[in-house]
């Protein structure tokens, strides 16, 4: 992976980790088990303590059967609307035995106003004086106040009070008591419990008890009075019903007096009868009036135009049996007249006898049509009148069925209000006497099925349960803060950590120093202590930068961090050292800012160095100094510039360090800190690699991440990483143990 690709990484990475890594959860409860447990045993002791302290309390339990369905004497539900067997019934209940007014009548029985439960100066002490947490914080308080702090509740204390009436006071021990009371439904049951809580056991018990009494009382006294209303309501209601009743009975007669009405079913059905037959009648009536007006209409159009012929050919005209005799006759006149003229001539006597009876046939035929005419007219009128006739009857029938249904309807609607009034009193008669009969007979829905008994244990507090729940709070909550503290804490702990933040290479983890308050001692530690485990660390970070661009002969190194005191002089001095054993070193001290290197091996102030080289003021010899390490020289800073930067960043300086690099086969140089100056940016572009130091359980996710890309955006290369100042014996959450594992080897 190039430098490019490790800056995009870098820059685009959240350090935040999705997913919750066990491991690490189970490493850091054991770094902080010590604390955990600490705690869990404080919380533990005090709650302890806490619940010694207490007063016992004691609980009463009776349990009372009520019944949703009493077994009712007198059927009076219809009047009150009694409810059933339902959960809104068993609630109501529930509340009632809640009541105050049951609750003051349990204190009147019990005379609590003198039990020592409600006299505040004969209250129980605790059975464990000595564990009064709470009267020592009180004391404490008090103690810690002067003398006139308290002087406002001095003159509280001291202030008249107002007397508190009888009243007032039994109804605030009567809210004490009803605080105190606990009252369920017992599952799916119609058993109700009573309990009540005391420091006393007689007391805890005589209250249930008491209050179950004090509700069966209250619901008989609620019977009897609501009996005695009713039966007064009924008494009344019978008495307005009777009158009613009478009353309705009394229009009944009056009406069919006034109508004189016998029969008044008979009288409808006889009616009705001869309506329908004058119904069939009519229609009757009408066809045949229909039919001769037809008749006669066509009868008087042919006979208003004289046409004698047309008459005859009337079906009516033609089947008469007058006119076929008529026919008949004129016909045999008409044959005799045609048989005799062939013989005779119209003056013999004998035709003249046929012509004459010719015409005195037709004539008799003429006449017969004539009065058939005039039958016609006739039979018209007489449909006619027939027609109206039974068109009279039928709307005076109509008219008497119409009346006679009138007086029906009334008739009835009166002798249905004689029925429902006589109903009505006699049901409401039945339950009067039913309950003047049964009046002194009361009904109870509720029995005491368990009395309270005196309990032998207190009921709570449950001392044990609240020290368990107390050690496993405490537990869960040292868990939590400790996790809480290592997720808060966004410093790097280990070379895993360090390698997943930051995706560069751990060249090396040093461990945390004794001797790190003296500073310039511990930049020596690899050459004094060359078997210890700091020493090792050393050797692995040399075979780290030496493996780097291995094609490299000359290498200059350049060591920085995010921000001072991380340590990055005492690397670069300590890999000088380790370097120096196998290649010669020359280390520079570019550190203008704060140099410590010439100081540290004791060169003095006035030791010449790379600034003065730079400018060009001293040889290259009198600026190079030995050491005690044959193959190792340093160069240190010289007099501090005015401007270190420009320096640095000077033609003059790059062809010192190609000049020395002829002379030297690795150059380490001690940089100033990267996000602090621009001084190690100006260095990394002429180096041939970067070590990055960061100071472990001190050095942020986000610093080192901004320090490592000030370098990355001049396309430095960075070697590595070294973690420094490592707690010993710290396990990372990989497992592995950062830096005590070289004492396996003898290194410790």
């Amino acid at each position: 992976m190039n430098d490019r690709a490790l800056e995009e990484i870098l820059v685009g990475e959240e350090f935040q980790d999705d997913e919750i890594d066990l491991r690490q959860v189970f490493f850091t409860i054991l770094k902080y088990k010590w604390s955990i447990i600490a705690l869990a045993i404080t919380v533990s002791v005090l709650t302890a303590l806490w619940a010694y302290s207490l007063v016992p309390i004691y609980r009463g339990t009776a349990s009372l059967l009520i019944e949703a369905e009493e077994s009712k004497i007198i059927s009076i539900e219809e009047v009150y609307g009694l409810p059933g067997d339902s959960w809104e019934y068993y609630e109501t209940q529930i509340h009632i035995l809640k009541s105050r007014t049951l609750a003051s009548k349990v204190f009147d029985v019990l005379n609590l106003e003198k039990h020592a439960e409600f006299l505040p100066s004969t209250k129980p002490k605790s059975r464990f004086p000595s564990f009064n947490i709470m009267g020592w914080i009180k004391k404490w308080i008090k103690d810690l106040l002067p003398d006139d702090s308290s002087e406002e509740g001095m003159l509280e204390e001291h202030k008249p009070r107002v007397p508190m009436d009888a009243n007032t006071r039994k109804n605030i021990l009567v809210s004490g008591l009803m605080g105190r009371l606990d009252i369920k439904l017992l599952g799916d049951t119609q058993i109700i419990t009573l309990s009540y809580d005391s420091e006393y056991p007689d007391l805890a018990a005589s209250v249930p008890n008491a209050l179950a009494e004090a509700y069966i009382n209250s619901f008989l006294e609620a019977d009897i009075e609501k009996t005695q209303k009713a039966t007064s309501w009924i008494t009344g209601r019978t008495s307005e019903l009777r009158k009613k009743f009478e009353e309705s009975e009394r229009q009944l007669q009056a009406f069919i007096e006034e109508e004189n009405m016998v029969d008044v079913d008979s009288v409808n059905s006889l009616a009705t009868k001869e309506l329908g037959i004058l119904s069939s009648g009519l229609v009757e009536a009408r066809r045949q009036r229909s039919e001769a007006q037809a008749l006669y209409q066509q009868v008087k159009s042919i006979r208003d135009g004289n046409s004698i012929e047309q008459l005859e050919s009337l079906p009516a005209v033609l089947n008469h049996p007058l006119i076929s005799s008529s026919y008949a006759t004129r016909a045999q006149a008409q044959r005799k007249v045609s048989e005799l003229s062939k013989r005779y001539g119209p003056k013999h006597p004998k035709m003249i006898a046929a012509t004459a009876e010719l015409n005195t046939s037709e004539s008799h035929l003429r006449k017969q049509i004539d009065n058939i005419v005039k039958s016609v007219a006739k039979d018209y009128e007489i449909a006619r009148a027939k027609e109206s006739h039974l068109n009279q009857a039928m709307n005076k029938t109509k008219n008497q069925v119409r009346d006679s249904s009138k007086m029906s309807y009334k008739l009835a609607a009166l002798q249905r209000e004689v029925e429902t009034d006589r109903q009505l009193y006699e049901v409401f008669l039945t339950r009067f006497k039913e309950t003047a009969a049964t009046s002194d007979l009361q009904p109870v829905n509720a029995r005491i099925v368990d009395a309270a008994i005196v309990p032998l244990s207190p009921y709570k507090p449950n001392r044990k349960r609240m020290v368990q729940i107390a050690l496993m709070l405490s537990l869960m909550l040292g868990v939590g803060l400790a996790l809480l503290i290592e997720y808060l804490d966004n410093t790097f702990k280990d070379s895993g950590t360090l390698e997943e933040k930051l995706k560069l290479p751990v060249l090396g983890v040093l461990p945390k120093l004794k001797v790190w308050g003296n500073n310039r001692s511990a930049m020596h530690l690899f050459i004094k202590d060359y078997k210890s485990g700091f020493a090792e660390s050393v050797r692995t970070i040399r075979t780290g930068i030496m493996l780097s661009n291995i094609d490299i002969e000359e290498k200059v190194i350049v060591v920085t961090s995010s921000v001072p005191g991380e340590g990055k002089s005492l690397v670069s001095s300590n890999i000088a050292a380790a370097v120096a054993q196998m290649k010669k070193t020359l280390l520079i001290d570019a550190d203008m800012r704060k140099p410590v290197v010439a100081e540290s091996y004791n060169l003095g102030k006035e030791a010449k160095g790379l600034s003065e080289l730079v400018a060009m003021n001293a040889k290259l010899s009198d600026c190079i100094h030995k050491t005690d390490i044959k193959l190792l020289d340093i160069l240190p800073s010289g007099e501090v510039p005015p401007n270190p930067l420009e320096l640095l960043a000077s033609k003059r300086f790059k062809r010192v360090i190609e000049e020395l690099k002829k002379h030297y086969e690795y150059i380490i140089i001690d940089s100033a800190p990267v996000v602090a100056v621009s001084d190690p940016r100006i260095l990394a572009t002429i180096a041939d690699g970067v070590v990055f130091v960061v100071q472990a359980d001190e050095t942020t996710y986000q610093l080192a991440k901004r320090g490592i890309k000030k370098l990355l955006d001049l396309d430095a290369h960075i070697i590595g990483t070294v973690l420094n100042q490592v707690s010993p014996g710290k396990k990372s959450k990989y497992g592995d143990y950062d830096s005590n594992y070289y004492s396996y080897y003898g290194y410790s």
